[in-house]
Protein backbone atom coordinates (compact mmCIF):
# COMPACT_ATOMS: atom_id res chain seq x y z
CA UNK A 1 0.00 0.00 0.00
CA UNK A 2 2.75 2.41 0.98
CA UNK A 3 4.66 1.59 -2.20
CA UNK A 4 1.58 2.33 -4.33
CA UNK A 5 1.01 5.64 -2.54
CA UNK A 6 4.63 6.58 -3.05
CA UNK A 7 4.40 5.68 -6.73
CA UNK A 8 1.34 7.91 -7.12
CA UNK A 9 3.13 10.79 -5.42
CA UNK A 10 6.14 10.39 -7.69
CA UNK A 11 3.98 10.28 -10.81
CA UNK A 12 1.92 13.23 -9.61
CA UNK A 13 5.10 15.24 -9.30
CA UNK A 14 6.51 14.01 -12.60
CA UNK A 15 4.92 16.72 -14.76
CA UNK A 16 5.91 19.33 -12.18
CA UNK A 17 9.54 18.32 -12.40
CA UNK A 18 9.50 18.00 -16.18
CA UNK A 19 7.98 21.48 -16.47
CA UNK A 20 10.52 22.89 -14.04
CA UNK A 21 13.34 21.54 -16.21
CA UNK A 22 11.82 22.63 -19.52
CA UNK A 23 11.14 19.09 -20.75
CA UNK A 24 8.02 19.72 -22.80
CA UNK A 25 8.39 16.32 -24.48
CA UNK A 26 8.02 14.59 -21.11
CA UNK A 27 5.19 16.89 -20.07
CA UNK A 28 3.27 16.01 -23.26
CA UNK A 29 3.96 12.29 -22.89
CA UNK A 30 2.75 12.15 -19.29
CA UNK A 31 -0.28 14.24 -20.20
CA UNK A 32 -1.27 11.75 -22.90
CA UNK A 33 -0.36 8.51 -21.15
CA UNK A 34 -0.96 9.08 -17.42
CA UNK A 35 -3.85 10.37 -15.33
CA UNK A 36 -2.04 11.69 -12.25
CA UNK A 37 -1.83 15.21 -13.63
CA UNK A 38 0.18 17.98 -12.01
CA UNK A 39 -0.20 20.95 -9.69
CA UNK A 40 0.14 24.72 -9.98
CA UNK A 41 3.84 24.21 -9.32
CA UNK A 42 4.27 23.10 -12.92
CA UNK A 43 3.46 26.52 -14.36
CA UNK A 44 5.09 28.41 -11.48
CA UNK A 45 8.41 26.60 -11.87
CA UNK A 46 8.37 26.72 -15.66
CA UNK A 47 7.90 30.49 -15.50
CA UNK A 48 10.60 30.87 -12.88
CA UNK A 49 13.11 28.96 -14.99
CA UNK A 50 12.29 30.73 -18.24
CA UNK A 51 10.62 27.87 -20.11
CA UNK A 52 8.16 29.89 -22.19
CA UNK A 53 7.09 26.99 -24.40
CA UNK A 54 6.14 24.96 -21.33
CA UNK A 55 4.19 27.85 -19.80
CA UNK A 56 2.24 28.28 -23.04
CA UNK A 57 1.52 24.57 -23.36
CA UNK A 58 0.29 24.27 -19.76
CA UNK A 59 -1.96 27.29 -20.25
CA UNK A 60 -3.59 25.93 -23.40
CA UNK A 61 -3.72 22.23 -22.50
CA UNK A 62 -4.23 21.87 -18.76
CA UNK A 63 -6.54 23.37 -16.15
CA UNK A 64 -4.33 23.60 -13.04
CA UNK A 65 -2.97 27.03 -13.93
CA UNK A 66 -0.49 28.68 -11.60
CA UNK A 67 -0.31 31.07 -8.67
CA UNK A 68 0.94 34.63 -8.26
CA UNK A 69 4.39 33.04 -7.99
CA UNK A 70 4.38 32.47 -11.75
CA UNK A 71 4.37 36.19 -12.55
CA UNK A 72 6.26 37.19 -9.40
CA UNK A 73 9.25 35.04 -10.31
CA UNK A 74 9.01 34.91 -14.12
CA UNK A 75 12.53 35.23 -15.46
CA UNK A 76 11.87 36.58 -18.97
CA UNK A 77 9.84 39.46 -20.37
CA UNK A 78 7.95 37.28 -22.84
CA UNK A 79 6.68 35.08 -20.00
CA UNK A 80 5.67 38.15 -17.99
CA UNK A 81 3.74 39.54 -20.97
CA UNK A 82 2.06 36.20 -21.69
CA UNK A 83 0.96 35.64 -18.10
CA UNK A 84 -0.24 39.22 -17.75
CA UNK A 85 -2.37 39.02 -20.90
CA UNK A 86 -3.63 35.43 -20.61
CA UNK A 87 -3.84 34.48 -16.94
CA UNK A 88 -5.93 35.75 -14.03
CA UNK A 89 -3.75 34.84 -11.03
CA UNK A 90 -2.14 38.26 -11.03
CA UNK A 91 1.00 39.26 -9.17
CA UNK A 92 2.26 40.97 -6.03
CA UNK A 93 4.91 43.58 -5.28
CA UNK A 94 7.38 40.69 -5.31
CA UNK A 95 7.30 40.67 -9.12
CA UNK A 96 9.05 44.02 -9.46
CA UNK A 97 11.21 43.40 -6.38
CA UNK A 98 12.47 40.16 -7.89
CA UNK A 99 13.04 41.72 -11.31
CA UNK A 100 15.26 44.29 -9.60
CA UNK A 101 17.23 41.48 -7.99
CA UNK A 102 17.72 39.80 -11.38
CA UNK A 103 18.72 43.03 -13.09
CA UNK A 104 15.75 42.93 -15.47
CA UNK A 105 14.95 46.58 -16.15
CA UNK A 106 12.79 45.54 -19.11
CA UNK A 107 10.50 43.56 -16.81
CA UNK A 108 10.39 46.40 -14.28
CA UNK A 109 9.33 48.90 -16.92
CA UNK A 110 6.64 46.56 -18.26
CA UNK A 111 5.20 45.88 -14.81
CA UNK A 112 5.26 49.56 -13.91
CA UNK A 113 3.36 50.46 -17.08
CA UNK A 114 0.90 47.57 -17.28
CA UNK A 115 0.17 46.51 -13.71
CA UNK A 116 -0.84 48.23 -10.48
CA UNK A 117 0.93 46.22 -7.76
CA UNK A 118 4.03 48.39 -7.86
CA UNK A 119 6.99 47.39 -5.73
CA UNK A 120 8.37 47.81 -2.24
CA UNK A 121 11.47 49.67 -1.11
CA UNK A 122 13.10 46.24 -1.19
CA UNK A 123 13.33 46.59 -4.97
CA UNK A 124 15.89 49.36 -4.57
CA UNK A 125 17.90 47.35 -2.06
CA UNK A 126 17.73 44.29 -4.32
CA UNK A 127 19.21 46.26 -7.20
CA UNK A 128 21.96 47.54 -4.92
CA UNK A 129 22.76 44.07 -3.56
CA UNK A 130 23.38 42.70 -7.05
CA UNK A 131 25.04 45.85 -8.35
CA UNK A 132 22.49 47.01 -10.93
CA UNK A 133 22.99 50.80 -10.82
CA UNK A 134 20.80 51.39 -13.88
CA UNK A 135 17.84 49.86 -12.04
CA UNK A 136 18.60 51.71 -8.82
CA UNK A 137 18.57 55.02 -10.67
CA UNK A 138 15.43 54.19 -12.64
CA UNK A 139 13.49 53.24 -9.50
CA UNK A 140 14.57 56.35 -7.63
CA UNK A 141 13.77 58.62 -10.56
CA UNK A 142 10.48 56.99 -11.62
CA UNK A 143 8.89 55.65 -8.46
CA UNK A 144 8.08 56.89 -4.97
CA UNK A 145 10.04 54.23 -3.06
CA UNK A 146 13.27 55.45 -1.49
CA UNK A 147 16.48 54.17 0.03
CA UNK A 148 16.23 52.38 3.37
CA UNK A 149 18.46 52.47 6.43
CA UNK A 150 20.71 49.66 5.21
CA UNK A 151 20.90 50.64 1.54
CA UNK A 152 24.42 52.05 1.86
CA UNK A 153 25.59 48.85 3.56
CA UNK A 154 24.38 46.73 0.63
CA UNK A 155 26.48 48.80 -1.76
CA UNK A 156 29.73 47.81 -0.05
CA UNK A 157 31.38 45.02 -2.06
CA UNK A 158 34.80 43.33 -1.70
CA UNK A 159 35.81 44.21 -5.26
CA UNK A 160 34.18 46.69 -7.59
CA UNK A 161 35.51 48.75 -10.47
CA UNK A 162 33.81 51.95 -9.33
CA UNK A 163 31.99 53.31 -6.30
CA UNK A 164 29.21 54.67 -8.49
CA UNK A 165 26.45 53.15 -6.37
CA UNK A 166 27.78 54.49 -3.09
CA UNK A 167 28.27 57.97 -4.51
CA UNK A 168 24.75 57.91 -5.97
CA UNK A 169 23.20 56.93 -2.64
CA UNK A 170 25.23 59.61 -0.89
CA UNK A 171 24.05 62.30 -3.31
CA UNK A 172 20.39 61.23 -3.44
CA UNK A 173 19.49 60.33 0.13
CA UNK A 174 19.91 61.41 3.71
CA UNK A 175 20.65 57.96 5.10
CA UNK A 176 23.83 57.33 7.05
CA UNK A 177 26.15 54.39 7.50
CA UNK A 178 25.02 51.79 10.01
CA UNK A 179 27.43 49.72 12.14
CA UNK A 180 27.33 47.13 9.34
CA UNK A 181 29.37 49.51 7.19
CA UNK A 182 32.41 48.27 9.11
CA UNK A 183 32.48 45.45 6.56
CA UNK A 184 34.30 47.95 4.32
CA UNK A 185 37.11 47.69 6.87
CA UNK A 186 36.89 43.89 6.99
CA UNK A 187 37.08 43.76 3.19
CA UNK A 188 40.12 46.01 3.06
CA UNK A 189 38.37 48.79 1.14
CA UNK A 190 40.58 51.74 2.10
CA UNK A 191 38.92 53.94 -0.53
CA UNK A 192 35.53 53.45 1.12
CA UNK A 193 36.91 53.84 4.62
CA UNK A 194 38.35 57.21 3.63
CA UNK A 195 35.07 58.23 1.96
CA UNK A 196 32.95 57.23 4.95
CA UNK A 197 35.29 58.96 7.36
CA UNK A 198 35.09 62.15 5.32
CA UNK A 199 31.30 62.21 4.89
CA UNK A 200 29.89 60.16 7.79
CA UNK A 201 32.24 60.82 10.66
CA UNK A 202 29.38 60.82 13.18
CA UNK A 203 28.11 57.41 12.03
CA UNK A 204 27.91 54.50 14.44
CA UNK A 205 30.43 52.48 12.44
CA UNK A 206 33.27 54.47 14.04
CA UNK A 207 32.34 53.55 17.60
CA UNK A 208 30.58 50.20 17.17
CA UNK A 209 31.89 46.97 18.69
CA UNK A 210 35.65 46.55 18.98
CA UNK A 211 36.35 49.75 17.00
CA UNK A 212 37.48 50.04 13.38
CA UNK A 213 41.16 49.89 14.34
CA UNK A 214 40.71 46.47 15.91
CA UNK A 215 38.71 45.22 12.93
CA UNK A 216 41.38 46.38 10.49
CA UNK A 217 44.13 44.81 12.60
CA UNK A 218 42.26 41.50 12.92
CA UNK A 219 41.92 41.29 9.13
CA UNK A 220 45.50 42.36 8.45
CA UNK A 221 44.76 45.55 6.51
CA UNK A 222 47.84 47.60 7.36
CA UNK A 223 46.90 50.48 5.03
CA UNK A 224 43.60 50.96 6.87
CA UNK A 225 45.33 50.63 10.25
CA UNK A 226 47.74 53.38 9.22
CA UNK A 227 44.92 55.61 7.97
CA UNK A 228 42.89 55.22 11.15
CA UNK A 229 45.97 55.78 13.25
CA UNK A 230 46.52 59.12 11.53
CA UNK A 231 43.05 60.30 12.54
CA UNK A 232 44.29 60.38 16.11
CA UNK A 233 41.15 58.82 17.60
CA UNK A 234 42.35 55.32 18.35
CA UNK A 235 45.49 55.57 20.46
CA UNK A 236 43.83 53.97 23.48
CA UNK A 237 42.75 50.98 21.37
CA UNK A 238 46.25 49.95 20.30
CA UNK A 239 46.60 47.08 22.77
CA UNK A 240 43.28 45.55 21.75
CA UNK A 241 44.25 45.91 18.09
CA UNK A 242 47.59 44.14 18.67
CA UNK A 243 45.80 41.34 20.50
CA UNK A 244 43.41 40.84 17.58
CA UNK A 245 46.17 41.04 14.97
CA UNK A 246 48.01 38.33 16.92
CA UNK A 247 45.04 35.99 16.46
CA UNK A 248 45.69 35.84 12.73
CA UNK A 249 49.44 36.40 12.70
CA UNK A 250 49.50 39.78 10.98
CA UNK A 251 53.09 40.57 11.91
CA UNK A 252 53.34 43.76 9.85
CA UNK A 253 50.32 45.17 11.68
CA UNK A 254 51.65 44.09 15.07
CA UNK A 255 54.99 45.77 14.40
CA UNK A 256 53.42 49.03 13.22
CA UNK A 257 51.10 49.29 16.20
CA UNK A 258 53.75 48.37 18.74
CA UNK A 259 56.31 50.80 17.33
CA UNK A 260 53.71 53.58 17.39
CA UNK A 261 52.34 52.90 20.87
CA UNK A 262 52.01 55.85 23.22
CA UNK A 263 52.67 53.95 26.44
CA UNK A 264 54.05 50.67 27.71
CA UNK A 265 51.72 47.71 27.46
CA UNK A 266 51.42 44.12 28.60
CA UNK A 267 51.38 41.80 25.59
CA UNK A 268 50.65 38.61 27.54
CA UNK A 269 47.26 38.16 25.89
CA UNK A 270 48.74 38.94 22.48
CA UNK A 271 51.35 36.24 23.00
CA UNK A 272 48.72 33.76 24.12
CA UNK A 273 46.61 34.56 21.04
CA UNK A 274 49.63 34.18 18.75
CA UNK A 275 50.55 30.81 20.25
CA UNK A 276 47.06 29.32 20.33
CA UNK A 277 45.24 30.81 17.34
CA UNK A 278 47.91 31.51 14.73
CA UNK A 279 49.18 27.97 14.20
CA UNK A 280 47.96 27.76 10.60
CA UNK A 281 50.20 30.58 9.33
CA UNK A 282 53.70 30.20 7.93
CA UNK A 283 54.92 33.05 10.11
CA UNK A 284 53.82 31.31 13.32
CA UNK A 285 57.30 31.24 14.84
CA UNK A 286 58.13 34.78 13.68
CA UNK A 287 55.05 36.28 15.33
CA UNK A 288 55.63 34.50 18.63
CA UNK A 289 59.30 35.45 18.60
CA UNK A 290 58.61 39.12 17.85
CA UNK A 291 56.12 39.47 20.69
CA UNK A 292 58.45 37.75 23.15
CA UNK A 293 61.33 39.97 22.13
CA UNK A 294 59.34 43.12 22.86
CA UNK A 295 60.25 42.24 26.45
CA UNK A 296 63.68 40.59 26.14
CA UNK A 297 64.17 40.56 29.91
CA UNK A 298 61.63 37.80 30.04
CA UNK A 299 58.96 39.13 32.35
CA UNK A 300 56.42 36.70 30.98
CA UNK A 301 54.03 34.57 33.05
CA UNK A 302 54.52 30.83 32.85
CA UNK A 303 51.85 29.04 30.91
CA UNK A 304 50.67 25.54 30.17
CA UNK A 305 52.40 23.73 27.29
CA UNK A 306 50.70 24.85 24.04
CA UNK A 307 47.99 22.63 22.56
CA UNK A 308 49.63 22.40 19.15
CA UNK A 309 47.46 21.28 16.26
CA UNK A 310 48.11 18.23 14.14
CA UNK A 311 51.04 18.51 11.74
CA UNK A 312 52.12 21.92 13.00
CA UNK A 313 55.58 22.00 11.42
CA UNK A 314 56.71 24.86 13.65
CA UNK A 315 55.56 23.37 16.95
CA UNK A 316 59.02 22.15 17.96
CA UNK A 317 60.64 25.54 17.28
CA UNK A 318 57.96 27.50 19.13
CA UNK A 319 58.10 25.10 22.07
CA UNK A 320 61.89 25.44 22.18
CA UNK A 321 61.60 29.24 22.08
CA UNK A 322 59.18 29.23 25.00
CA UNK A 323 61.56 26.98 26.92
CA UNK A 324 64.44 29.34 26.22
CA UNK A 325 62.54 32.17 27.88
CA UNK A 326 61.40 29.91 30.74
CA UNK A 327 57.76 30.46 29.87
CA UNK A 328 56.43 26.90 30.10
CA UNK A 329 55.23 25.37 33.35
CA UNK A 330 57.34 22.21 33.31
CA UNK A 331 55.04 20.47 35.81
CA UNK A 332 52.40 20.36 33.07
CA UNK A 333 54.66 18.42 30.68
CA UNK A 334 53.15 15.13 31.77
CA UNK A 335 52.24 11.85 30.13
CA UNK A 336 48.79 13.13 29.09
CA UNK A 337 50.31 16.05 27.22
CA UNK A 338 52.95 13.86 25.58
CA UNK A 339 50.33 11.34 24.47
CA UNK A 340 48.22 14.13 22.99
CA UNK A 341 51.15 15.50 21.02
CA UNK A 342 51.96 11.98 19.84
CA UNK A 343 48.38 11.52 18.64
CA UNK A 344 48.79 14.66 16.58
CA UNK A 345 51.91 13.41 14.86
CA UNK A 346 54.36 15.81 16.53
CA UNK A 347 56.99 13.15 17.16
CA UNK A 348 60.00 15.48 17.38
CA UNK A 349 58.21 17.45 20.08
CA UNK A 350 57.34 14.21 21.88
CA UNK A 351 61.04 13.27 22.02
CA UNK A 352 61.87 16.69 23.45
CA UNK A 353 59.12 16.47 26.06
CA UNK A 354 60.21 12.97 27.05
CA UNK A 355 63.74 14.17 27.61
CA UNK A 356 62.54 17.15 29.63
CA UNK A 357 60.01 15.36 31.79
CA UNK A 358 62.11 12.21 32.22
CA UNK A 359 58.85 10.32 31.95
CA UNK A 360 60.18 8.34 29.02
CA UNK A 361 56.73 7.01 28.23
CA UNK A 362 58.01 5.25 25.11
CA UNK A 363 54.56 5.42 23.63
CA UNK A 364 55.59 3.81 20.39
CA UNK A 365 56.61 0.64 22.25
CA UNK A 366 53.58 0.30 24.48
CA UNK A 367 51.11 -2.08 22.87
CA UNK A 368 48.47 -1.53 25.56
CA UNK A 369 48.01 2.20 24.83
CA UNK A 370 45.16 3.42 22.63
CA UNK A 371 46.17 6.58 20.83
CA UNK A 372 43.31 9.10 20.66
CA UNK A 373 43.66 10.20 17.04
CA UNK A 374 41.89 13.53 17.05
Amino acid sequence: MKINQLSLQVLYRAINHAAKNGRLDIVEYLHLNRTEGCSTLAMDKAAMNGHFNVVQWLHWNRKEGGTTNALDFASTLEIVEFLDKNRQEGATKTAMDNAALMGRLDIIKYLDKNRTEGCSAQAIDNSIRNNHPDITKWLVENRSERFQAYSMDYAIKPFQETNEMIYYIHENSKIKCTPNATKAIEMGRLDLVEFFYQHYRAAAMWTYGLTPLSDAAFNGHLDIVQFLFKTGNYGHHILNAIERASNNGHLNVIKFLYLNRTNEMNLSKSLSNAINYNQHNNNYLDVVKYIIETDPKGYWPKQDPPQFKRSNTQAYDVFSLLLEYKMIDSTKINSDYIRLMYSRGLFELVDLCNSLSKINTKIENESNITIPWI
